[in-house]
């Protein structure tokens, strides 16, 4: 069974969602059968990326891919990349890079961390789940992340600024 922090319904609702409001959605695929969740892009973090199965499933899909981190061997040719610190939890936001921004930020600091970091980036991912852990899985996303309702609402924040821009 995959690790998923949200049901194949949550994710429906929340793709159903952005994609009313012009934003495209996207997961992280952790194993060969989180390729099943409807998206419009699909996620590779840097530790994934080092798996050979996972690369072949996301090339296999014909979807965008976005890679998280600097591991970007020509393997997989990768849509967007995202700066990514791989530390859980991060205490510090976006600090410029590659256009992109791969929040790890604690949870009280994540939505002023993205807010600043969306003049500046073309894609922002934020840790998503109504399941939130205390103590660090695997992986540690479950960790850093915002529910639901806290995600629509900074995604229409995030809106905004990209609208004005």
């Amino acid at each position: 069974m995959p690790l998923w922090a949200l049901s194949v319904a949550d994710h429906a609702r929340l793709k159903r969602w952005g994609n009313e409001l012009g934003f495209p959605y996207a997961v992280t695929m952790h194993d060969v059968q989180s390729f099943e969740v409807d998206c419009d892009y699909e996620k590779l973090g840097s530790f994934d990326y080092l798996q050979q199965e996972l690369r072949d499933a996301a090339a296999r899909s014909g979807k965008p891919v976005i890679v998280s981190g600097s591991l970007l061997p020509g393997v997989l040719q990768a849509e967007r990349s995202l700066t990514c610190v791989s530390k859980y939890p991060a205490n510090y936001g976006y600090s410029g890079g590659s256009g992109g921004y791969s929040c790890h930020s604690v949870p009280q600091l994540a939505w002023d961390h993205v807010l600043a970091a969306a003049p500046h980036c073309h894609t922002i991912e934020v840790h998503v789940t109504d399941r939130p852990v205390t103590a660090r899985p695997q992986p540690g996303d479950m960790c850093v992340s915002m529910r639901t309702q806290q995600f629509i609402n900074l995604s229409k924040e995030v809106g905004q600024i990209w609208r004005a821009e």
